[in-house]
C-alpha cells in the first residue's frame, strides 16, 4: 500500500497523514512511513481511505422539494451547501409574484428568478389566472 495521502495511526490516534503524524510526534515523515510499512512498529498502521460519500467534497446541494401554494409568499426554505463546514446556506427557494403578471410561482432563487415561466423568466408555473383572463 502507498503512502501517498492514506491516513495513519500510531498508539490508537489516527491522523489524517504520515506529514501530520510527523509533525504531532516531532519525528521525520519518512520515519512514519517507515515504521506504518514495518512489522516491527505494531502501534503504527495504515488506515484504508474513506469511501467518497463519507468524504465532505463534491457532496450534491440539499434542495427542499417545492411545497403546494398556500397564499404564503413569506415562507422560504434554504438550499444548503454541506461541502463546508459549516453547512452554508446558498440561496432560498419560495413562492414570489412575477414582475410582469403578478401571479405567485415558485422560484429556484427568490433574489434572481423573479419573472414566471410564461412571462420569459427561469421561474415557475405561475399560480392562478390573469385578472384580465376571459372564462
Amino acid at each position: 500500500m502507498g503512502c501517498n495521502g492514506y491516513p495513519v495511526e500510531v498508539d490508537g490516534v489516527a491522523y489524517p497523514s504520515a506529514r501530520q503524524a510527523a509533525e504531532h510526534l516531532g519525528m521525520k515523515p519518512a520515519t512514519v512511513q517507515a515504521r506504518a510499512h514495518s512489522a516491527n512498529f505494531p502501534t503504527y498502521r495504515w488506515l484504508p481511505k474513506h469511501a467518497p460519500e463519507d468524504r465532505a467534497i463534491a457532496r450534491a446541494l440539499i434542495e427542499p422539494e417545492p411545497w403546494p401554494f398556500s397564499g404564503d409568499l413569506a415562507r422560504r426554505a434554504s438550499v444548503m451547501d454541506p461541502n463546508v463546514e459549516p453547512p452554508r446556506v446558498v440561496r432560498r427557494v419560495g413562492y414570489v409574484r412575477c414582475l410582469r403578471c403578478s401571479r405567485p410561482h415558485f422560484s429556484e432563487d427568490v433574489v434572481s428568478i423573479r419573472l414566471c415561466l410564461s412571462c420569459g423568466g427561469l421561474g415557475g408555473r405561475p399560480v392562478g389566472r390573469l385578472d384580465d383572463e376571459d372564462d
